[in-house]
């Protein structure tokens, strides 16, 4: 494809899709779709070029060039797979992208092109043209390239005051002209020389802080349940554990001299756990004063540690002494990073009622927070940063989803803003985005020099696996998705089930067949629930507000409405049915409140709220289903509670160390759930006639075969589990960069 044709504005109709390309639009019967940039790119290719073959080859060269790493292979299918989840596309069965074994790909529907004229062509007659330049444009061109006419002398009557008056002025005239092309003028802007993937286990923590010495790079990741500190050559080569003092070491900053690490010990992300010193030679650690934190990042001047713990920002000497709190949140901030001049803190804040994840930066001192970039209406989803050559460059991630969104894997890519300053005066930083996907990347990381980068890289490959109830053996079913939870129809012949890729909501008979859509776009769907009568599904929608709330849309498909009042200021991540269908409980917090969770339980009909004392910090509520027991998770003392139906009197069932899943069975005998920081990612399961906690599936043969993850998503009628098996997950990535 030449320039002209990339550049020029087209739009394609195919069955109920519409592709803008001059808006980088997809829509299905006028409702926007969400498709991600790669799967956008290839969808463009393919529809230029619809009824002929596009070949593997060419799509690379297309979408990655020359000089560009990329796993391509893996990246490619992850690209295919997201497209055809975003048009509903069947490869064994195909309606749009054909696939051509071992050559590559054609689309097959048929194509209206829309010109930018408004006239109609059918995409294999669309005319093509090369651009031309007219002879007035040449003409126009040469006016534009001719010597200005500048006088080469000053007549002989001026005087010498009025020529030099006269030079003065032109002087300043020329500074001004000057100083405004430098702030107009475009700057060579960052960009990727070459990728290189580090590790290849898919078990790095997706949450890891990664620091270097400048030889050795260090993260975290887990193997048999536990937190392991590794390192590895800055230039690649295998991981190797680090021998630690505690059992979940991870790992939070390391000093400027490279002599000591600050390191904690905790199993469950996002809490506050004791912030050690130790040394990179090892040894016996010592605790930073009596400070406990979330994270912690040490000064570039070595003489301070800035450190979050709950909502609140702190910074000690490095000898724990000197104690001060600069900054108090609505929520937690995340991702310290120090200026070069330790003068000041950047800090992602993620705003619940906005739904919003953004950079700020406060003084080291404290005082009044400043956002880094301003453009309005950009639409992404500021993480975690570094600098670079200096701090002359600021490297960070950013996506376009909420850090929040349980529903969707975050597509998130590296961006680098050039701090710009000089005589005339300092320029705004306009961030550039140097990826572009498939792999999605967070927590980064850059040595001194800044001419490479580490970053952790997600590259998540789903798949829904039944495992039967009496011996274990495993099914795959929806061969091309994998579900966030799974949900059965009253009469048990249907499921429901969320697309982990892109967030949308769907049905199926039991077997995987007559799958079908429930709504036109993505709700961002989670933990969706059939109504007892079978006629309503109840889930948590991300994308459809601000911040998470629950939603109904009927079980044949249509447009989802929300549970709770509208313009109501809170969100909840989960809820469930009562027996009879005529309440939900809910686990809800209100922002304004600044309190946590708290269950409520909802009349359907009424729309009267009930609120249950004493329930401050539960999640997951269920009910069960002959309707005997209230189940939900303390997330704080990490244990699974017991009420009866009222919801009155909470008693301890099981402990839990990190909680994921919670299901009754269908007769409500037994409630199941997952312990993701068990060694095998086990499923377990508590009767209600004895309390007794007992493992009823194990993932440790998944895991060791290469799955990265295995999360419980439902349990069927007949007692099988479900679950959905990761074989991608997280990986460290190396990114040299031209940084002119």
């Amino acid at each position: 494809m030449n320039d002209s044709t990339a550049k020029e504005r087209r739009i394609w109709r195919f069955g109920l899709y519409e592709l803008d390309s001059g808006a980088a639009r997809l829509t299905k019967e006028g409702n926007p779709v969400k498709v991600q940039d790669q799967p956008f790119r290839i969808l463009s290719i393919l529809l230029e070029r619809a009824g002929q073959m596009v070949t593997r080859d060419e799509l690379r060269k297309e979408l990655w060039p020359e000089g560009t790493f990329v796993e391509f292979d893996g990246s490619l299918n992850t690209a295919l797979m997201k497209l055809r989840a975003a048009l509903n596309d069947d490869p064994d069965n195909p309606r749009f992208i054909e696939t051509l074994p071992r050559r590559g790909y054609r689309f097959i529907a048929p194509v209206q092109v829309i010109n930018p004229d408004g006239s109609n062509s059918e995409a294999g007659d669309a005319t093509r043209q090369n651009g031309l330049a007219t002879a007035e444009g040449q003409a126009s061109s040469q006016r534009l390239g001719a010597p200005l006419g500048l006088p080469k002398a000053f007549p002989a009557q001026v005087s010498s005051t009025r020529k030099l008056r006269a030079v003065l002025v032109l002087v300043c005239a020329l500074a001004v002209v000057a100083g405004f092309l430098w702030r107009i003028w475009p700057r060579a802007e960052a960009r990727i020389r070459l990728v290189t993937q580090l590790t290849h286990t898919g078990k790095v923590v997706p949450g890891s802080k990664i620091v270097t010495d400048g030889t050795r790079v260090y993260f975290v990741s887990e193997e048999d349940g536990t937190l392991r500190l590794m390192q590895s050559s800055i230039h690649g080569g295998s991981a190797e554990k680090l021998s630690t003092p505690f059992d979940n070491t991870v790992v939070l900053d390391i000093s400027p001299d490279r002599l000591q690490f600050l390191i904690g010990a905790s199993p469950r992300t996002g809490e506050p756990m004791p912030v050690w010193l130790w040394s990179t030679h090892g040894g016996a650690p010592h605790r930073l004063g009596d400070v406990s934190a979330q994270e912690a990042a040490w000064a570039p001047t070595g003489n301070l540690i800035a450190f979050v713990r709950a909502d609140k920002l702190f910074t000690v000497k490095s000898d724990g002494t000197d104690l001060r709190e600069i900054g108090s949140f609505g929520s937690a901030p995340h991702s310290l990073v120090w200026s070069p001049d330790a003068k000041s803190l950047r800090f992602t804040q993620t705003d619940l009622a906005l739904g919003t994840d953004e950079i700020w930066e406060i003084a080291a001192d404290g005082g009044a927070p400043q956002r880094v970039f301003s453009q309005a209406g950009r639409g992404l989803h500021e993480t975690s940063g570094a600098w670079a050559e200096g701090g002359r460059y600021f490297l960070f991630t950013a996506g376009s989803d909420s850090q929040i969104n349980l529903a969707v894997d975050t597509v998130s890519n590296l961006w680098a803003a050039r701090e710009r300053s000089g005589f005339f005066g300092t320029r705004s930083p306009v961030p550039v985005q140097i990826t572009h996907g498939p792999v999605s990347f967070t927590q980064v990381a850059a040595l001194r020099t800044g001419e490479r980068v580490f970053a952790l890289g997600s590259h998540p490959q789903y798949q829904l696996i039944r495992f039967e109830a009496n011996n274990g053996k495993s099914f795959r079913i929806l061969e091309d998705a994998g579900a966030t939870q799974v949900d059965y129809s009253p009469d048990g012949e249907w499921i429901v089930y969320a697309l982990r890729q892109n967030g949308t909501l769907w049905k199926s008979r039991k077997d995987g067949s007559s799958r079908a859509e429930l709504t036109t776009t993505s709700p961002g769907a989670y933990a969706p629930s059939w109504s007892p009568n079978g006629k309503d599904i109840l889930f948590t929608a991300f994308l459809l507000g601000k911040q998470p709330q629950l939603y109904l849309v009927s079980s044949g498909g249509g447009v989802p409405r929300s549970v709770l009042p509208a313009g109501t200021p809170g969100m909840t991540l989960s809820g469930d049915w009562s027996p009879d269908g005529a309440r939900i409980i809910m686990d809800y917090r209100n922002h304004d409140s600044g309190k946590e969770s708290l269950l409520q339980i909802l009349t359907v009909q009424s729309g009267a709220i009930e609120k249950l004392a004493g329930t401050e910090g539960f999640s997951q509520p269920r009910w069960s289903p002959d309707g005997k027991h209230l189940a939900a998770v303390e997330q704080r003392a990490h244990r699974i509670l017991l009420s009866d139906a009222q919801g009155k009197e909470w008693s301890y069932l099981a402990d839990v160390q990190n909680p994921a899943g919670l299901y009754w069975s269908v007769d409500g005998t037994a409630l199941y759930f997952q312990d993701a920081a068990d060694q095998e990612k086990s499923v377990f399961r508590v009767r209600m006639s004895s309390h007794f906690k007992e493992k009823v599936l194990g993932f440790g043969p998944w895991l060791i075969n290469g799955a990265a993850q295995c999360h419980f998503t439902g349990v069927g009628p007949d007692g099988s589990i479900y679950a959905t098996i990761d074989h991608g997950g997280t990986d460290l990535y190396a990114l040299d960069l031209n940084l002119p």
